[in-house]
């Protein structure tokens, strides 16, 4: 299931100086259902969106990179609906999308796509740490677009081919892109289960 622009987590983003309602009504009514439907035993969680400012419970804005006692409400919000999925039987793996493109900010409002996609990839991995062994495995995009990533800065985001994946804005795959990124992310995602499934 896919709900474009919208986190996993269960929160309002804060979009334009407001807190935009629509993903989590969307993801309240949607995530149960598809669960339900689809019964599924591995949920794979890739989000840009988690690691940007939103409306707390509370009514509070909490900007996750703001502060260590942000972050760690965020790790709270990540535990809570990983435990909700392993309620359902499905087990988890967790997708850092890594960094925009060279030269475009257009996914972080911030205008520092570098810091908060580098953040993200760190809260991705203490989740997937912390939540085991409901989370099974993560997967880094940036192994595939941006080689050397964040020790390298920059991203090449070069396919093979020598087209890229991304388009002009630097986030989204085209259609040339999408598919070889797909293949890739189906293929890590299939090493991960099997190495779970394995015997010890």
């Amino acid at each position: 299931m896919t709900i474009t622009s919208c986190p996993v987590l269960d929160e309002a983003v804060i979009s334009d100086g407001a807190a935009q309602t629509w993903c989590q009504d969307s993801l309240r009514r949607l995530l149960p259902q598809a669960v339900e439907q689809f019964h599924p035993n591995v949920i794979l969680w890739y989000a840009r969106a988690d690691a940007y400012p939103v409306q707390l419970a509370s009514g509070a804005i909490s900007d996750p990179i703001s502060s260590d006692r942000a972050a760690a409400l965020l790790q709270q919000r990540y535990a809570s609906r990983i435990a909700w999925f392993a309620s359902s039987g499905a087990r988890v793996i967790l997708v850092s999308p890594g960094p925009n493109a060279d030269g475009h900010n257009a996914g972080d409002e911030r205008g520092d796509s570098f810091r908060s996609m580098l953040f993200l990839d760190r809260q991705i991995a203490a989740a997937a740490a912390a939540n085991q062994p409901a989370v099974i495995g993560t997967v880094r995009m940036a192994d595939l677009l941006c080689p050397g990533w964040p020790t390298t800065p920059g991203c090449p985001d070069r396919m093979p081919s020598n087209g890229t994946f991304r388009g002009d804005d630097g986030v989204h795959f085209t259609s040339d892109g999408a598919a070889p990124a797909g293949q890739w992310l189906v293929q890590q995602v299939l090493t991960i289960v099997q190495g779970a499934t394995r015997p010890e």
